[in-house]
């Protein structure tokens, strides 16, 4: 089933080619009987002034901002065991082989 295009109207069309001509015409000192409009312009934008990226820490502390106490020992208790993590763990082992208490010596190989 074909589509039938709307076009505008011929007096629709004559209507906006003559604003167009009126607007040229004002634009060019030819006419000053027209009502105007005078916007603003808007600021460019300077990519200088623009705020930075918040980095990762300054997120992490607004998101612990609204957290509540228990959540914010959680967090605590989390940042703890990352620490543990990273200066104790073997290469080869899964947190979840921390948690069990498994060490390098103690896996059985099937699960290495």
């Amino acid at each position: 089933m074909k589509k039938s295009k709307k076009y505008m109207s011929e007096e629709n069309f004559n209507l906006l080619v003559e604003s167009l001509n009126q607007a040229i015409e004002y634009e060019h000192g030819e006419r000053n009987d027209l009502r105007v409009t005078v916007v603003s312009a808007l600021p460019r934008a300077d990519s200088s002034s623009e705020a930075p990226e918040p980095t990762i820490r300054e997120v992490i502390n607004q998101e612990l901002d609204g957290l509540s106490e228990a959540n914010l020992k959680q967090v605590a208790d989390y940042v703890a065991f990352l620490r543990f993590k990273e200066r104790f763990a073997e290469p080869g082992l899964t947190v979840a082989h921390l948690l069990a208490g498994v060490t390098k010596e103690n896996l059985r190989p099937e699960y290495e």
